[in-house]
C-alpha cells in the first residue's frame, strides 16, 4: 500500500498555514528552492468561493516578474476545494522554483485567501 505524500519523509516540503511561517501563497512570488529541485506534489487549499491559480515558476523568485514571467506550470483550484497530486519521478529543467497564487492563470491579482497546504520536492 503507497503511503500518503505527506508521510513520505524522502521529500522536502513548503508549508503555508496560520501555524507555519509562510502563512499561504498570495500575488508575491514565495521563494521555494534556489536551486534545481524536482517537483514531487501538492496538496492545496482554496478556501476563496472562486477557483484561484497557483503560477509555478522553475526559477529563484528574484527571476520572476508576475505577470510577465510565463510560469512553467499553472494550477487551477476551484472555488473552497483542496487538490492533492503526487508524481513519480518528474525533473523539472530551472534553476530554481517559487510560486504564487492569482485570480486568473497568468495574471497579478491576489486571492481574496491565501492559498494554503504543502508543496512537495526533493533536491
Amino acid at each position: 500500500m503507497q503511503e500518503s505524500i505527506v508521510g513520505q519523509d524522502r521529500f522536502r516540503r513548503f508549508t503555508m498555514n496560520a501555524l507555519q511561517t509562510v502563512l499561504g501563497l498570495t500575488n508575491t512570488v514565495q521563494a521555494i528552492s534556489s536551486v534545481k529541485i524536482a517537483f514531487k506534489g501538492y496538496i492545496l487549499n482554496n478556501a476563496d468561493s472562486s477557483s484561484r491559480w497557483v503560477q509555478i515558476f522553475f526559477r529563484p523568485s528574484t527571476e520572476v516578474t508576475l505577470g510577465t514571467t510565463a510560469p512553467d506550470l499553472t494550477l487551477q483550484i476551484g472555488p473552497t476545494s483542496t487538490v492533492a497530486l503526487d508524481f513519480e519521478n518528474v525533473f523539472m529543467e530551472g534553476t530554481g522554483f517559487s510560486a504564487a497564487a492569482t485570480t486568473t492563470e497568468t495574471g497579478t491579482t491576489a486571492p481574496t485567501n491565501r492559498i494554503t497546504g504543502t508543496i512537495l520536492y526533493s533536491i
